[in-house]
């Protein structure tokens, strides 16, 4: 079969609105926390909800996909990642920068007098530590998976009561994934690869990372499916590489789309393997 190569460069959020699961979306808060808990009892990668004695005022978020959900749901806050590839929405652009995702500055986050510093679970392990001995409020919330960040913004919109602009978002989200599974319902399923590019090298998206569940949910199969990892990302080798000959590659960049797009082009032009798919 022909193999097709596609360039993806986008963040997590922009492609968190392509689609949702089939739970009917309700007027209610009761309701709203039914579907929360539903959904969470099949996450089980990552925190989905947040507990508060009241709710904060003063919040930092820790990535641009909690920037944007924040936006959707109406909440202001008062820092924000520093970006250099993805813009932030308006209202946020003069805030404070509380440095990268992956490394903020605890200094800048003690200066702002946060109620609650919120970031992405993923990062727990790397930050939790130090964040805690800076005495910073912090919280972590899962958005590595399709399920998982919908039981995120449902958790958002009842803790800040920002219920009906939670519900709008998932409508839109539920919308999307309908014209989605449309689209491809006459389609033959495809074996899918998903080459991760930084610009520190490659590696493989698994079931595990938001993109690799979207391609299962399409009606195609993530080539590492087989594979026993609760990793999102991992290592390969060519060899595997040519094992797995995949239908599709999709590229996806991050962090600095610009230099890992040099890579690619670079790596795919050169290397004798992928020339040969």
């Amino acid at each position: 079969m022909r193999k097709y190569l596609f360039s993806i460069f986008v963040i997590i959020f922009s492609l968190t609105f392509t689609g949702c699961n089939n739970s009917e979306i309700k007027d209610n808060k009761s309701n709203i926390n039914e579907k929360a808990d539903a959904v969470s009892h099949s996450t089980t990668k990552t925190e989905t909800a947040l507990e508060f004695d009241e709710i904060p005022n003063r919040i930092a978020v820790g990535t641009v996909s909690l920037a944007e959900i924040f936006n959707e749901l109406e909440i202001d806050l008062v820092g924000v990642p520093s970006v250099t590839s993805f813009p932030l929405p308006e209202k946020y652009k003069d805030l404070p920068s509380i440095g990268m995702s992956m490394s903020p500055d605890a200094e800048i986050l003690a200066s702002l007098k946060l109620d609650a510093f919120i970031t992405d679970a993923a990062l727990k392990d790397s930050l939790n530590e130090n964040l805690t001995n800076k005495k910073i409020p912090t919280y972590f919330i899962g958005t590595s998976g399709y399920d998982e960040i919908i039981s995120s913004i449902i958790s958002l919109g009842d803790t800040f009561n920002k219920n009906k602009q939670a519900e709008k978002i998932i409508k839109e989200i539920k919308d999307n994934e309908k014209k989605a599974l449309d689209k491809i319902k006459d389609k033959s399923p495809q074996k899918v690869m998903i080459v991760f590019g930084t610009p520190k090298g490659f590696m493989l998206a698994t079931d595990n990372s938001f993109v690799g569940d979207l391609v299962n949910r399409l009606n195609s199969k993530n080539v590492t499916s087989s594979l026993e990892t609760h990793s999102p990302f991992i290592p390969f080798s060519q060899e595997t590489v040519l094992e797995m000959n995949p239908d599709v590659i999709l590229r996806l960049t991050h962090a600095d789309p610009t230099t890992s797009k040099k890579m690619f082009d670079k790596e795919f032009a050169e290397n004798k393997i992928w020339q040969a798919m």
